[in-house]
């Protein structure tokens, strides 16, 4: 059995990854290669550990942690014990490889629902029950404005989509428990 050139730690036969310089398990290859969005083959151990470094340094939670007491999908998380929110930036919505953000309750100053093309919130939840419309957005977001931090995205739909399709309909759902828990915030 080999041990990771990172972490020391046992890498298994079928959980071991090859750098130019050395092995690396498969939990410090999800690190460094931003949960497996970059092969490592060309890179040296080096290189390795200092992407390491750089994406294993722990969030900053800010006073009292992050307890999670509300999740909405893979988008939002709540800790309304110490009013703080985290947006989760997932990769697979945004299309980049960007970390969780935790922000207090008090940074955040105003938020809306955007869509390509623009419409309004109120048009896109009635295209949500017309079970036969043709019309087809192209994004779907709600923007944050917050304070000391410019503006965040939460992307709902990243690529176009009919709104006559049940993909539609339940992203509708869920910007609309978005926007609802950020009403109470």
């Amino acid at each position: 059995m080999k041990t990771c050139d990172i972490c020391g730690g046992k890498a298994g036969l079928f959980q071991t990854f090859r750098c130019q310089d050395g092995v690396i398990c498969k939990n410090c290859y999800r690190i460094v290669s931003g949960n497996y969005a970059t092969t490592i083959t060309k890179m040296t151990l080096t290189e390795l550990k200092k992407l390491y470094i750089k994406n294993a340094q722990p969030l900053d939670m800010g006073e009292g942690g992050f307890q999670t007491t509300r999740k909405i999908g893979a988008f939002l998380l709540l800790d309304e014990k110490n009013h703080k929110f985290c947006i989760l930036n997932n990769q697979k919505l945004t299309g980049r490889n960007t970390r969780p953000e935790v922000f207090p309750y008090a940074a955040l100053e105003r938020f809306q629902l955007v869509s390509e093309p623009k419409l309004s919130s109120e048009r896109l939840f009635a295209l949500a029950s017309e079970k036969d419309s043709t019309e087809v957005i192209q994004r779907l977001a709600v923007r944050l404005q917050l304070k000391g931090t410019g503006v965040r995205e939460i992307t709902i739909i990243p690529t176009p989509v009919r709104t006559s399709s049940f993909a539609f309909r339940q992203s509708c759902k869920v910007a609309e428990e978005i926007l609802d828990c950020l009403a109470s915030i």
